[in-house]
């Protein structure tokens, strides 16, 4: 239900709801010139002409609130930043590249039951990096093949960081097969996740 009442200090007549009424108890402020006043005091006759009553009529505007606007603007900056940042970061991690120069295989005597495996590998990354786990694929003479990777804390690198382009060597020992081996490969792997 609406009502309307008159400004008793301009003399400007606007409309009012009941329900905001109740809630400000009563009291209104004019639009045009700020007075507070008692609107049920002030009741305009529904008998006058609106075309008689100068109204001062509030602009209703359904767009959004500017603050909430700026602040979706701000919270999808956030994001779009983060993602960016992100995507740069993995993007600038070095690959884990190494290259292993040369390896061989040595007895250390013909009843040992230990083979030692020895070479220098190269970190062919821009960036120093940790070193890696290997990979070792043994060929026995009878035709078995077996593969093992080798995690890089039980490898003996002279260096714990591998710096880029600078050959560090390596040495490691296996349990000595019971068949000769006819042939192995060694090849650098990923760091084991513990």
């Amino acid at each position: 239900m609406h009502g309307i009442t008159r400004c008793p200090q301009c003399h400007t007549a606007f409309n009012v709801a009941q329900q905001h009424l109740a809630k400000a108890k009563g009291k209104v402020r004019c639009g045009r010139c700020k007075h507070t006043f008692i609107a049920t005091q002030h009741w305009v006759s529904a008998e006058i002409d609106d075309a008689d009553l100068a109204f001062e009529r509030p602009d209703i505007s359904f767009k959004a609130t500017p603050k909430l606007r700026y602040q979706t603007l701000t919270a999808s900056f956030i994001l779009l930043l983060g993602i960016v940042i992100a995507f740069f970061q993995w993007h600038q991690q070095p690959p884990s590249r190494m290259t292993i120069e040369r390896y061989v295989a040595q007895l250390q005597s013909a009843q040992a039951n230990t083979v030692t495996i020895t070479g220098i590998i190269t970190n062919d990354a821009a960036l120093p990096q940790a070193a890696p786990d290997m990979l070792l694929s043994i060929h026995l003479n009878n035709g078995e093949s077996h593969s093992a990777r080798i995690p890089s804390h039980l490898i003996h690198f002279n260096t714990a960081t591998l710096y880029p382009a600078q050959p560090t060597s390596f040495s490691f020992t296996i349990e000595r097969p019971r068949n000769n081996i006819d042939a192995f490969t060694l090849s650098p792997c990923c760091r084991q996740k513990n």
